[in-house]
């Protein structure tokens, strides 16, 4: 499924639909998406858990996508209020981006530890190729490129749309015809359905239990989120406004560059989804650690970026009087911003060197890392719902974030900006370095699980034990789980290590 990259929107909604629209509404359209994934993930999440079931909210999620995306490809046929049928269709497209949770959270299900971080890595890497081709692939369509029938046109911002709508539509034919769910991850209760509680006598020590996980380490995942989410989302949000007016660029420009540095910066994230995927680099990796110098990493690119008042140059500017003429309205507009006449100009190679090293690196890295490191802290049951808040974390970010940044930057310029989002990652620094101790895998211990001498065979990460004489049937694993150990039943019990279910536990580093 293929989202459409923030930086079209604005050139849409601004210089093809509405030039009327402000720094402020473009970050309402932007915060509608995000809101929709507040609102659904951690429901769709808990649906997900108690039906111990991905399927099912997957199928409705690639069914809201494809029509917010359609309603997204027809708005510029509309005839008027352009940038509300936007807004509208963003908050739709949100609802079914909310699968994204309900993906790590099968990454997770379906993945033992060793693994986790290829598994989250496939997932993550999935949803950046489609946020970088989708734009791409059609920036030479140019505007207002191709009419079909006098009525439709397919340009650069909405033949992306077109094709995310194929995507759905594929995505759900894989989904009612290959998809199989495993669940070879998960070792505990939250698999059997609630329907499916039948047997109230069986005592506690016949069913599988899991010691709580840790809700501090979590809430610091949570916040590490928001916190990635947060400067990510900004940059996105003022980014063509920021690049036009730091280096005098037009729109047409803007989009040319700023296009080609998003691949540049896509390209290096996909060598790191690549070497976890091939080279499982997970494995040799200390999460904490990657993390921890992901978040340096954010915070020195704000360093290295920021328009100090003793650089050489101020930024180019122009008043209202050639507003009207693109060609000689660049730069920084004085009527409309005080703030210009006092800014200095950040060196474009400096900038965009450290936009595609630092972000690019660092993002992607906080994808694979922190995921992993919250899947394991969770443990190995279902994560539907903990997944759901973590993106509901990250979607806070991305609604908070552009409301936030566009008050601030048309009243007070980058330079705030670039304070407050420092100050953000700098908290975030001090939590996890207080906290790095206690972000580590959930331990389970063996006597957590039920002493069977019955015979067993070998499923993945479980065993399928028979009682007595009666031969293994098959069942779905929710139809399991809660069986206690009587005559002619069926249990599912996990493979536990003498120490603790994850043997590839890191070290106190």
């Amino acid at each position: 499924m293929i989202c459409i990259l923030p930086t079209h929107h604005k050139q849409l909604i601004r210089w093809e639909l509405d030039a009327t629209t402000t720094e402020a509404f473009f970050g309402i359209v932007i915060s509608a998406y995000s809101l929709a994934q507040i609102v659904s993930a951690p429901l769709l999440g808990y649906w997900s858990n108690r039906v111990a079931r991905l399927k099912p909210p997957l199928i409705l999620c690639a069914i809201v996508m494809f029509f917010g995306n359609i309603m997204y490809f027809v708005v510029p046929i509309l005839p008027n209020n352009h940038k509300y049928y936007l807004m509208i269709a963003r908050f739709v497209t949100g609802i079914g981006a909310s699968n994204i949770g309900l993906l790590k959270a099968y990454a997770s299900a379906a993945s033992v530890s060793k693994d986790r971080s290829r598994a989250i890595a496939f997932v993550t890497g999935g949803i950046a190729l489609g946020t970088t081709f989708g734009p791409v692939l059609f920036s030479w369509l140019g505007y207002p490129g191709w009419q079909l029938g006098g009525i439709f046109a397919v340009s650069m911002f909405n033949a992306p749309a077109l094709l995310a709508c194929c995507m759905n539509i594929a995505t759900l034919v894989l989904l009612c015809t290959l998809f199989k769910e495993s669940f070879a991850g998960v070792a505990d209760a939250s698999l059997k359905k609630n329907k499916k509680q039948k047997d109230s006598t069986s005592t506690d020590n016949n069913l599988i239990q899991l010691p709580s996980y840790d809700r501090k380490a979590a809430a610091i995942c949570y916040a590490l989120r928001f916190t990635q989410m947060f400067v990510v989302t900004n940059l996105e949000t003022i980014g063509s406004s920021f690049a036009m007016m730091m280096f005098a660029w037009t729109p047409t420009q803007v989009v040319r560059y700023s296009s080609l540095a998003h691949a540049a910066k896509s390209l290096l994230a996909f060598a790191v989804y690549f070497a976890y995927i091939v080279f499982n680099l997970g494995k040799r990796m200390n999460e904490r650690m990657v993390c921890l110098v992901s978040i340096f990493g954010l915070l020195a690119f704000h360093v290295f970026t920021y328009s100090y008042p003793f650089l050489p140059n101020n930024v180019i500017t122009f008043n209202n009087s050639v507003a009207f003429n693109r060609s000689l309205a660049v730069g920084c507009n004085v009527d409309v911003y005080e703030w210009c006449s006092s800014l200095t100009q950040v060196n474009i190679i400096v900038y965009y060197f450290f936009y595609i090293l630092i972000v690019g690196v660092g993002f992607s890295n906080i994808n694979v890392a922190m995921n992993t490191l919250f899947s394991k802290i969770i443990g190995p049951r279902l994560q539907g719902t903990q997944q759901g808040i973590l993106q509901m974390s990250g979607g806070s970010a991305r609604m908070l974030g552009p409301l936030l940044v566009g008050y601030l930057y048309s009243g007070y310029g980058p330079r705030l900006v670039w304070i407050v989002e420092s100050v953000v990652n700098g908290f975030m620094s001090f939590l996890w370095i207080a906290s790095y101790r206690r972000l580590v895998p959930l331990e389970v211990p063996p006597d957590c699980f039920p002493d069977t001498k019955s015979s067993s065979m070998r499923t993945g990460s479980t065993q399928i034990t028979q009682i007595e004489n009666d031969s293994a049937k098959q069942a779905h694993p929710g139809d399991l789980l809660d069986k206690s150990l009587k005559t002619n039943e069926i249990l599912i019990e996990p493979i536990v290590p003498q120490q603790n279910y994850y043997s590839d536990r890191q070290s106190n580093v």
